[in-house]
């Protein structure tokens, strides 16, 4: 009973003052206390003292399971079907946002509404699915992301075959959840619209480094010809590979993708069938509180949805720093470019993001950023982006 009152008085309190270091303090004590009442010699012949062990344990029952919730490392949840497997999870994303993009206002959404569904059919097989309930330009839409079924015969081999996030960089199988920032690189969001397409893979895990193959549909999800255009007959596979060096300290990869983007009809427009191509560098390097990552890539497509529709060389990349000041304060910079058009570089993009990121417990952390864009392609090119967002994981 007195475990069971110690939570229920400290948790309103440790959720607005997040002060981990104290319920550790008081974890160690009551654990000292323990010790010395068992060294005691008492227990075997005093009821009193042997129920004042039982309310210490209970109390520090009570301070671990505190402790994994502000911390976020507690049990996911289980779906009432209990011993089946089934496990359910997600993440949502509220915020506000403030903008001087000309196709975009300033209004409180839900960024992302993410339910996640996990199924272990054996040991070997498995399955997931999410889905995004705040998709579309209103953020009232809903779409299927991760669908996809897992065969992992051993630790080092898994296929999988579905509806998986590309394997070109690491941002775009990133999860939104631990990214730093609140968007992706703008040309990750507008060549890989959702970072997600149908097919099959294999990867390869083994110690000090690890290898993906797979065939896929050459357009993801969202990709503008795919949902407002009519595409044309033509073959919309594409191959992609990455091999990475892991270590303590990080990892170096490289990528490759090659495949059709297929022709498309827009009214009386036509844009023809082209070969899009990319070879992509990315790295992770951790030393201490900071943390930096970054990738780079060159490659030949056209802009989604963009007459005459023929192939441009094209490059991008973006480098981003991580100071963790604390196990809950972090700071992150972020500078990116994307020239869909190396003949042309007046058309490149340029970007510079801040964000402070707040850690407040039970698996919840705010985010301030601030984002300054500067678009060749738009007549009044500069613009700035501030948000102010909320994100809960169940």
């Amino acid at each position: 009973m007195r475990g069971l009152i110690f939570a229920l008085f400290l948790l309103p309190v440790l959720a607005s003052a997040q002060d981990v270091a104290t319920l550790k303090k008081r974890a160690e004590e009551t654990t000292k206390k323990i010790g010395e009442l068992a060294q005691s010699g008492k227990l075997p012949t005093d009821d009193q003292a042997l129920k004042l062990m039982e309310e210490m344990v209970a109390e520090l029952k009570a301070i671990r399971v505190l402790l994994q919730k502000l911390e976020g490392t507690g049990t996911p949840v289980k779906s009432l079907s209990g011993g089946s497997g089934i496990r359910i999870g997600g993440y949502l994303q509220f915020q506000y946002a403030n903008t001087d993009v000309t196709d975009q206002y300033d209004a409180f959404t839900f960024r992302r509404l993410r339910p996640t569904f996990e199924y272990d059919i054996n040991p070997q097989f498995s399955a997931r699915i999410s889905f995004d309930l705040a998709t579309g330009s209103n953020r009232y839409g809903v779409q299927g992301r991760d669908v996809w079924i897992a065969w992992q015969p051993n630790k080092s081999l898994r296929m999988r075959a579905g509806q998986p996030p590309l394997p070109l960089g690491y941002e775009q199988v990133r999860s939104s959840q631990e990214r730093e920032t609140p968007e992706r690189s703008q040309y990750n969001q507008i060549l890989f619209n959702t970072e997600r397409s149908r097919g099959v893979e294999a990867r390869v895990t083994k110690k000090g480094w690890e290898a993906t193959a797979g065939l896929y549909n050459a357009l993801t999800v969202n990709d503008p010809e795919q949902l407002n255009r009519a595409p044309g007959p033509d073959s919309r596979q594409m191959a992609v590979v990455q091999g990475a060096l892991t270590g303590k300290n990080g990892r170096i990869a490289l990528s490759g993708a090659y495949g059709e983007r297929p022709s498309f009809t827009s009214g009386n427009n036509f844009a023809p069938a082209i070969v899009r191509k990319f070879g992509m560098a990315d790295f992770e390097w951790r030393r201490g509180r900071l943390t930096l990552r970054g990738e780079g890539f060159f490659g030949r497509d056209r802009l989604p949805g963009s007459f005459p529709g023929i192939a441009q060389d094209m490059a991008g990349g973006h480098l981003q720093g991580v100071w963790k000041f604390d196990p809950r304060n972090l700071f992150a910079a972020r500078y990116e470019m994307f020239d869909p058009s190396r003949k042309n570089p007046g058309d490149a993009i340029f970007g510079w993001n801040l964000s402070y990121i707040r850690e407040l417990g039970f698996n919840t952390r705010l985010m301030f950023s601030q984002e300054f864009l500067r678009d060749g392609r738009r007549d009044d090119p500069s613009v700035g982006i501030t948000t102010l967002r909320l994100q809960v994981r169940f």
